[in-house]
């Protein structure tokens, strides 16, 4: 990301650019002035989260046609799934919904979440 900024094929600010697990990593982790708008409700009625989770499914061709078996953990091996599987049901086994309940969850008053993708809108709640 840092090189792509400098290269100026990114119009972001280097400052704006860290690495977290948000799947693992506790919020401590976040840069100092993040965190003061997530603990800042007025600041935080402004925050936008837009989110990248990892694509994968448990289940393989092979396993829905009888012939293979389901890879394993692919969503289990991580802090949220711990933390709220119970809450979750089935659908702690989806990464992106692992992330939309630790945002709901997490940082107070979220108040719009939503999800796109290339092909289309697929819900806003």
């Amino acid at each position: 990301m840092h090189d792509l900024i400098g290269a100026n094929k990114l119009n972001l600010l280097e400052r704006h650019v860290f690495q977290f697990d948000f799947l693992n990593d506790s919020f401590d982790k976040l840069p100092k002035p993040l965190r003061e708008i997530i603990n800042d409700e007025e600041r935080r009625k402004k925050l936008v989260i837009y989110i990248n989770p990892p694509y994968a499914e448990a289940a393989t061709v092979r396993q829905k046609t009888g012939t293979g078996t389901n890879k394993a953990n692919v969503a289990r091996n991580n802090s949220v799934y711990s933390k709220y599987k119970t809450l979750m049901g089935g659908a702690v086994n989806e990464l992106f919904a692992q992330f939309f309940i630790r945002i709901y969850n997490e940082i107070p008053s979220s108040a719009i979440s939503g999800t796109f993708s290339e092909r289309s809108l697929v819900g806003i709640f």
